[in-house]
């Protein structure tokens, strides 16, 4: 056999011992989480998206700076300058950052925190003080 036969048959080998230990692992007994609910004093985590701003001014300049017959081309913006400009403004994060932690501390403790870009924040509690700040959510 040569070189390259070997290694087609060692990697058909391996190939079907990867599909048959698959097959073997999807037969695991999985339970439903409804039958074991989850306690109100659980730790939950969660992210709440924040809608960005001024989408189509950064086609725009993606497009100059991209184009070599622009005055703006290879002028490339920070993640800075670039969360600036696509963020919701500071007030309006603010405000969202208020209304999750205005209930703090009535259940257990709330932790928010804004993410490096402004894209999201990050909210870690319990799940009955996170159906404080979402009322609809069912876990």
């Amino acid at each position: 056999q040569t070189w390259f036969e070997q290694k087609m048959k060692y990697s058909t080998i391996f190939v079907l011992l990867s599909c048959f230990a698959l097959a073997i692992a999807s037969n695991v007994d999985w339970q439903r989480l409804d039958d074991h609910p989850i306690s109100d004093q659980h730790a939950f985590s969660f992210r709440i998206g924040l809608k960005p701003q001024n989408l189509d001014t950064m086609e725009k300049l993606f497009w100059e700076i991209s184009d070599p017959k622009s005055p703006l081309y290879g002028k490339f913006l920070s993640n800075d300058e670039i969360a600036d400009l696509i963020s919701l403004p500071k007030q309006d994060i603010k405000q969202v950052m208020n209304y999750i932690t205005k209930d703090g501390g009535k259940i257990c403790d709330v932790q928010a925190a804004l993410s490096l870009h402004r894209e999201y924040i990050v909210v870690d509690t319990c799940v009955a003080q996170a159906q404080l700040i979402l009322p609809n959510l069912v876990v």
